[in-house]
């Protein structure tokens, strides 16, 4: 999932730097824009929590406190967060 958003995202970024007509209207360049960024964000958004599940998520299957409850507690966030 994390590198599909890192590829979406760059091509966000990408979209980004190009350079935009002037004769294009500036409610469709804002469009666009926002758009762009939008979506460059949530790109970068899914990549931190997939990141965050990877790192804290085996950290919390092994140290938490509730025994075997943990790790269902864990895999079962791990679950919903996949999807």
């Amino acid at each position: 999932m994390a590198s599909q958003s890192a590829l979406l995202a760059g091509f966000c970024y990408g979209g980004l730097s190009m350079e935009i007509d002037p004769k294009v209207p500036s409610l469709i360049q804002f469009g666009y824009l926002s758009t762009t960024t939008g979506g460059m964000a949530f790109g970068l958004l899914s990549i931190t929590i997939a990141a965050l599940c990877g790192m804290l998520g085996p950290g919390l299957a092994l140290r938490g406190g509730e025994g075997a409850n943990s790790m269902h507690k864990a895999v079962e966030s791990m679950k919903m967060e996949s999807r």
